[in-house]
């Protein structure tokens, strides 16, 4: 069996990421950290020195709109330049071309995913779960997010996926009893079974509201030990579309 890609991704450029980047260098894991320039809803957001120093860490930076606008809630017409416009300012700001981006809020209507396209962006990911193949890198699924949901999410996320296969490892094991951490490497041992991509993401506020930085580094550490037994291989979110041995 071929080793399972796992690839992390945490969104919305919040400054506790710097705490996230600081575990994922104590156990040599790569992520994307998807950054808007500012936040419609009034969070903080990293500051561009802020954003050169994930960068030179090693970090995969990708956009995030400028405003954090979800794209189904802004007209139509709006949609490209709020793409755009964030792209442009992360690329001056790291002095390199930006080629990743995540959907705010997940919203990927039609528009948007057409603006992303035509921007030349080589991965878009979504906020689709229970996937471990990528079929469109511009509308990129990911396993599961990272924090506290209610059993009724999981079972959701698990039907909608279609994969019969997962839908019946997801209900022999009764992935919707557990918490987010062992669902994560529940999703994890799937991965390894069938040689897919393991994609988790989240939000450094949530994990931090949450307390949940225990059980994070819990999670990267069982990472790093598979990476070093040579059973995953790790790598940022733009990279999985090629060495996506997985994808259809």
């Amino acid at each position: 069996m071929k080793p399972a890609i796992v690839t992390l991704s945490f969104d919305d450029g919040d400054p506790r990421d710097l705490k996230i980047a600081g575990l994922l260098k104590k156990y040599d894991l790569p992520a994307t950290f998807y950054v808007p320039i500012t936040n419609i809803k009034g969070s903080e957001t990293l500051t561009p020195d802020q954003v050169v120093h994930l960068s030179e860490m090693g970090f995969e930076i990708g956009a995030h709109g400028y405003h954090h606008h979800y794209l189904d809630r802004i007209p139509a017409f709006d949609v490209y330049d709020e793409i755009k416009s964030g792209k442009e300012r992360l690329e001056q700001i790291l002095g390199r071309e930006v080629t990743s981006f995540c959907y705010p809020g997940g919203k990927i209507p039609s528009v948007a995913v057409e603006a992303v396209r035509r921007l030349g962006f080589e991965y878009a990911r979504t906020v689709r779960e229970c996937r471990f193949k990528v079929r469109d890198p511009l509308l990129a699924p990911t396993t599961n997010p990272i924090g506290k949901h209610c059993r009724r999410h999981y079972i959701k996320e698990a039907l909608l996926s279609g994969d019969l296969a997962y839908i019946m490892f997801f209900f022999k094991y009764r992935l919707w009893d557990k918490n987010w951490h062992d669902y994560s490497l529940a999703n994890l041992d799937y991965a390894l079974a069938t040689g897919g991509i393991w994609h988790i993401w989240g939000h450094a506020f949530e994990i931090d509201d949450q307390n949940d930085w225990e059980n994070l580094e819990r999670v990267f550490a069982k990472v790093q030990i598979l990476k070093r037994e040579g059973r995953v291989i790790t790598c940022v979110n733009t990279l999985t579309i090629k060495v996506n041995y997985a994808g259809e």
